[in-house]
């Protein structure tokens, strides 16, 4: 009889040991451990500032940059503000090369642009030092043009070298100085030299 109440006792003990065990085991699968409770957290604060974002805040788009060279104003005749230009060039940088109308030329201005039909080119004014005569020449020449505009004048009178000071345009009026200082002008429109004092 105390056999069996041991045993019995024994056994009462075994299976509550294993109940417990059992209900540890459940309680542990089914509640979520600290790891998962912060992943859990991150998950619900990202998922609530992206809802944020989204519902109230907008960025400013980048300023689109256009990388592309302004392009010349162009004339009422569509040819560019350049083209009118009347200014003084060195002939040094116009690379004088034998063959070239230019060539041995002391002074050099350009006087705006002609039209070959296709295209704008520049129109150069030039004078060169003399001839075989003695006397200083003037003459114009087109930049890869046809040869309508390319000319050389020759002065009717020699006052030696001449260096040209100033233009007022394409067809109007080459303003020279002589070595000596003597004042000499050019229409470019008539071809009609003057000298002055």
């Amino acid at each position: 009889m105390k056999k069996w109440l041991v045993g019995s006792a024994v056994g009462a003990i075994a299976v509550g040991v294993a109940a417990m065990t059992l209900a540890l085991n459940i309680s542990h699968a089914a509640t979520p451990s600290s790891a998962q409770n912060a992943t859990l957290k991150q998950q619900q604060v990202l998922q609530t500032l992206s809802a944020g974002l989204s519902a109230s805040t907008s960025f400013p788009k980048a300023p689109q940059v256009d990388l592309a060279p302004p392009s010349p104003p162009l004339l009422p005749s569509g040819e560019p503000q350049m083209n009118i230009a009347v200014r003084q060039i060195q002939v040094q940088d116009m690379d004088p090369k034998p063959g070239l109308p230019f060539y041995g030329a002391n002074s050099m201005w350009q006087a705006g642009s002609v039209h070959d039909g296709q295209f704008w080119n520049y129109l150069y004014v030039f004078t060169l030092p003399g001839s075989s005569s003695g006397s200083a020449q003037l003459g114009t020449w087109e930049i890869d043009g046809s040869g309508a505009y390319d000319h050389l004048f020759t002065s009717p009178q020699n006052v030696g070298q001449l260096t040209i000071t100033s233009v007022s345009s394409q067809d109007g009026v080459v303003t020279m100085t002589s070595n000596a200082g003597q004042t000499v002008t050019f229409n470019l429109a008539t071809d009609a030299w003057r000298f002055g004092q």
